[in-house]
């Protein structure tokens, strides 16, 4: 218990940054997604904090990290004119309607999430490539006071480093902060963070959808099998999935709105995607390539260009001070990564995409209903309404999936099973948004809505005969 008041202390912090910076940004983003969002934000403004502390030298502790995480709160709200105006819009006239389907629907959501807060709690960290690389990293930082620890130093250990210990290093500073907080295991910030994003989710499904098909599109994300068990194990993949599906899906949001106002927000999302997973700075840029036309249509050359821009600078940044700064300039050793990358093969590739879908994609066991629901919906709309329905959702799913086989080709390490079937990860968030704003749904949402009015108006005429 010695370690609640810091994990609380932290979740304030973050809260904190992440809405100082969205309101002085002045975010444009839907209420109902404001506070998971926020919070997702200021757990990545902290990782950068923990950065900014070791490269100063002060030595890494609970105390220097949270009083450097108290800097940047008072610094995201110095503008408090701009903030204060912010925040009063934030908390005006709240309205929420809560069904008894919704309470059902909660309580079966919070038992899966509380499953995950308990096992990360109570178990281990159990994958090798965790206790081979960030959670060691993690536990050495903490020990030694700063990420330079003594796995990369120690004599001995020279020339027998895996590449696990220099994964990009977001899941890695995520468990330096929650070791430093006194939890044995740290691993709890997954949970935090699968609770805000299926937050997100719920509340955008809610967006497009009717509340009942919102509860049920809901439930059958948080129960997708193979996502569900990395809400809890260590690894990257859950946590670049997060950071990745909502930064396009920020994009997207404005895309609707045609402006690009919460752009800023969302490059600090796909940034925070390549702070978790290296290749993820290919999938950004062959995502924003691809995409490039509908935010053209939708903003105009000039901003779609500063977009792309953006977006890329962020990510680039990212990778830099990881790869580059920390590789080259702070780490005695570093991984031959060069020696990773193979020519590309055009039967390599035809052999991935094979296995990929016939292996990954078509497993029912690793993601449920999701793949058949998404085809059937796509079929459906294209057949019964003409319309392929959410084109930006729809091309960044095929360019991310497509850009998972060009790294399953070029990279010697990388295996279907293994880090193409993780990747997709990234897939099944955007799958289930653009089921909810499929024509499909959309068609059985009114006629849902149809009925309960229907049906509120025979109740009411019933209790005046009676």
């Amino acid at each position: 218990m010695a370690a609640l008041y810091p994990f609380v202390l932290t979740l304030v912090l973050q809260w904190l940054a992440g809405f100082g910076v969205m309101a002085t940004l002045r975010s444009t983003l839907p209420r109902s997604i404001v506070a998971p969002i926020a919070l997702l934000l200021g757990a990545f403004l902290e990782t950068l904090v923990v950065v900014a502390v070791d490269r100063l030298g002060i030595g890494l502790s609970f105390t220097s990290v949270s009083l450097g995480m108290t800097l940047v709160v008072l610094a995201t709200h110095a503008r408090w004119s701009v903030v204060k105006s912010w925040y009063g819009t934030l908390v005006s006239s709240p309205s929420v309607s809560i069904r008894m389907y919704d309470v059902v629907a909660f309580i079966i959501a919070a038992y899966l999430v509380f499953v995950g807060m308990w096992a990360a709690y109570y178990w281990p960290v159990t994958p090798f490539d965790a206790m081979a690389g960030i959670d060691l990293m993690a536990r050495q930082s903490v020990i030694d006071g700063t990420l330079n620890n003594s796995v990369l130093t120690d004599p001995a250990l020279a020339g027998r480093l895996s590449n696990q210990p220099f994964y990009a290093p977001f899941a890695m500073l995520q468990q330096v902060i929650y070791r430093l907080m006194g939890w044995p295991f740290g691993q709890l910030w997954l949970p935090v963070m699968s609770f805000a994003f299926f937050w997100v989710m719920w509340a955008l499904f809610r967006r497009y959808a009717h509340p009942f098909i919102a509860d049920v599109l809901l439930l059958l994300l948080v129960m997708v099998p193979e996502l569900h068990g990395y809400t809890y194990l260590l690894q990257t993949d859950f946590l670049n999935a997060v950071y990745v599906s909502i930064g396009v899906i920020i994009l997207g949001l404005d895309i609707e709105r045609r402006d690009n106002k919460n752009l800023v927000i969302a490059a600090l999302f796909m940034a925070a995607g390549c702070w978790s997973r290296t290749e993820t700075i290919a999938v950004i840029g062959l995502g924003m390539i691809a995409s490039f036309p509908l935010l053209r249509n939708a903003v105009g050359m000039r901003k779609a260009l500063s977009s792309i821009g953006v977006v890329i600078a962020a990510s680039v940044t990212a990778f830099a001070i990881w790869h580059v700064w920390y590789f080259y300039g702070v780490f005695p050793v570093r991984p031959e990564s060069g020696t990773e990358i193979v020519g590309f093969s055009i039967a390599k590739f035809t052999d991935v995409v094979s296995a990929t879908f016939g292996d990954v994609i078509a497993d029912m066991g690793l993601w449920g209903w999701t793949m058949p629901l998404f085809v059937l919906v796509l079929a459906l709309s294209v057949l019964r309404n003409k319309s392929v329905g959410d084109r930006w959702l729809l091309v960044w799913t095929i360019t991310i999936l497509l850009a998972l086989e060009i790294v399953g080709t070029l990279f010697a390490s990388a295996v279907v099973g293994q880090t193409i079937r993780r990747g997709v990860f990234k897939l099944i968030p955007l799958m289930y948004l653009f089921m909810a704003r499929s024509p499909v749904v959309s068609s059985l949402s009114a006629a849902l809505q149809a009925w309960e009015l229907g049906r509120g108006r025979n109740t009411a005429s019933n209790q005046r005969k009676g």
